[in-house]
């Protein structure tokens, strides 16, 4: 039997702490506030995602897609590339089993800029609440 390393032990406190922070936040509806909205009322492109996470757990789907659209639709990219790390890590293996080319990387940052821009120009994009 393999005994845990420190970093592992490290890694298991951080994600025990996540876990219990979204415990609360869905039972109290709390959110974590956005610090570039709050200096410059400016939506980011990540601004709704808290809100959207706990609407996804809620099972409201609509809603979890109002908050934030396009981390939304890129949930199951994100979903599959956080298995593949964690797969990858517990496997011991020093490269990821699916690497994501570069390109993608810079075209995925591309969009989030893009749409930082647009949710500013075009309020439906914001976080909405219906």
């Amino acid at each position: 039997m393999r005994s845990f390393s420190m970093k592992r032990m490290i890694y298991f406190i951080i994600l025990l702490l996540f876990i219990i922070t979204l415990y609360f936040m869905f039972k109290y509806n709390t959110f974590i506030p956005c610090l570039f909205h709050k200096i410059t009322n400016l939506y980011c492109p990540g601004c709704g995602n808290t809100r959207m996470v706990i609407e996804l757990l809620k099972g409201n789907f609509y809603q979890s897609f109002r908050y934030n659209i396009l981390t939304f639709i890129f949930l199951p990219v994100y979903l599959f590339y956080g298995i593949n790390f964690i797969v990858s890590y517990f496997k011991n293996t020093k490269a990821l089993l699916y690497k994501i080319p570069s390109k993608y990387i810079y075209f995925m940052i591309f969009i989030y800029l893009l749409f930082g821009i647009l949710r500013n120009i075009y309020p439906e994009l914001g976080p909405v609440k219906i």
